[in-house]
């Protein structure tokens, strides 16, 4: 694969990347419809904190395979901006009147960066195991 072939994939990922920070920020900052705050979702846990752990699990898994890399560090990173991601989120929350600082919302942002960056690796160790990986595409 050339250079400029390379380059446009790592364009096109930060993209969507950037598109799912984009879509989870204008959700967590737009007044929430009070039936959605309210529902209980699976196990007896309110649905949005399963909003929120699958919005952190999709952006983590998203900047993890952005990275594309197999190295640790790599990983460490994309939970550590999905986790700092969540923070900032919720602190902006607190400064909106139709939102709230919630530490629980925080912490269930944090399990699922974790999650999305697991998700990530056992996707990379199935696709290895199945000789999927081909050279230059991150995985």
């Amino acid at each position: 694969m050339s250079t400029d072939g390379l380059d446009r994939r790592r364009l096109r990922r930060a993209a969507v990347v950037l598109l799912s920070v984009a879509v989870v920020v204008a959700a967590s900052v737009v007044t929430p419809p009070s039936n959605v705050l309210s529902a209980t979702g699976p196990f007896g846990v309110g649905a949005d904190k399963w909003l929120h752990l699958g919005a952190y699990w999709a952006v983590t898994l998203l900047v993890a395979a952005a990275f594309g890399s197999r190295r640790r560090r790599a990983l460490v990173l994309a939970v550590a901006f999905g986790v700092a991601l969540g923070a900032g989120v919720e602190l902006v929350q607190a400064t909106l009147p139709a939102r709230a600082f919630d530490i629980a919302d925080a912490a269930v942002n944090g399990v699922g960066a974790v999650l999305g960056a697991a998700t990530y690796v056992v996707g990379r160790r199935v696709r290895g195991a199945r000789g999927g990986r081909r050279e230059g595409n991150g995985g």
